[in-house]
């Protein structure tokens, strides 16, 4: 009988362990707080190695159908910095992930839907916000895009924003904080000692510890970390905003200036012409009038000459 007992404990902790193996995008129904749904491990990959764009499709695709979706985030992502040029500062629209994924991002009138890919070194992040399509690119070295590359990276989006490794310094361990800590040190941590994301108590997929990722300070923390980075994101596209929008009525008034200056000179020169007109015509001497001819006298008839009497 304790044998018998003992089979269901082994296959219930084999099932456990087996659960805990399986990658973490693949979990169908992850928690939604704060409308944003977050997905851990890796990406999927095809059998060729490369990442699986119609895997990530189809699982963007299912998280926004849930009710109350308005971010999907795939965090911890391992690339690469070969993969991330590749996958995120592509010119071709066809092997550009964020480009390949964007048209199953939802388009809701007053309501922006993301899609973010972000570790610790880099963040990309696709999404729809007042009917256009907007990308934002940080952390991944872009050092070695040409013009023409960066112009045609461009052009995938109706408006993006690009920031290289530099650009964020020493910034990342301030604003881009890791779950229930600092990016570098301390307790739950990324990167070293308990509560680690990848071992010790509290790790990224288990629900204990201090640095556990789904209880206790580390998720309050997580929470506000996500406010403060869409706040920051808010405030830098309303910023976006009005540096597009200053310069567009800066590039329309300097079109109705020109417009408006080459109306005046129509009219000063059809003005000047008239002018130039009537003084010629006052300048030009009047014409003698012809003299009318004196009527000719009418002529004698003429004898006959034809010898008739």
């Amino acid at each position: 009988m304790r044998r018998i007992a003992r089979i269901p404990t082994a296959i219930w902790l084999l099932s456990g362990l087996a659960m805990l193996t399986i990658p973490a995008w693949g979990q169908t129904t992850p928690p939604i707080q704060n409308g944003q749904v977050e997905i851990f491990g890796s990406l999927p990959r095809t059998t060729s190695g490369e990442v699986n764009v119609e895997a990530l499709r189809q699982t963007i695709q299912t998280q926004f159908a849930r009710p109350g979706v308005q971010e999907v985030q795939f965090r911890n992502v391992s690339l690469t910095e070969a993969e991330q040029r590749v996958l995120f500062l592509s010119g071709d629209p066809d092997k550009n992930l964020l480009r390949q994924i964007s048209d199953v991002v939802p388009s809701s009138n007053g309501t922006e839907r993301n899609v973010t890919f972000r570790s610790d070194d880099f963040r990309a992040r696709v999404g729809r916000e007042e009917g256009q399509l907007r990308a934002r690119i940080e952390g991944i070295d872009q050092s070695q895009l040409t013009d023409a590359e960066r112009q045609n990276l461009r052009a995938q989006f109706d408006r993006l924003r690009l920031e290289g490794a530099s650009d964020r310094g020493g910034n990342q361990a301030n604003n881009r904080g890791g779950r229930g800590g600092g990016d570098n040190s301390g307790p739950g941590s990324r990167n070293s000692g308990h509560g680690s994301d990848n071992s010790g108590p509290g790790s990224a997929n288990s629900g204990s510890g201090r640095g556990g990722d789904n209880s206790g300070r580390g998720g309050q923390h997580d929470i506000r970390n996500v406010n403060d980075d869409r706040r920051e994101d808010r405030r830098a596209d309303r910023q976006l905003d009005r540096r597009e929008d200053r310069r567009d009525d800066r590039q329309l008034d300097r079109r109705e200036d020109r417009r408006e200056d080459r109306q005046l000179d129509r009219r000063e020169d059809r003005r000047e012409d008239r002018q130039q007109d009537r003084v010629a015509e006052m300048d030009r001497p009047d014409r003698p009038d012809r003299h009318e001819r004196p009527d000719r006298p009418d002529r004698p008839d003429r004898p006959d000459r034809s010898g008739h009497n």
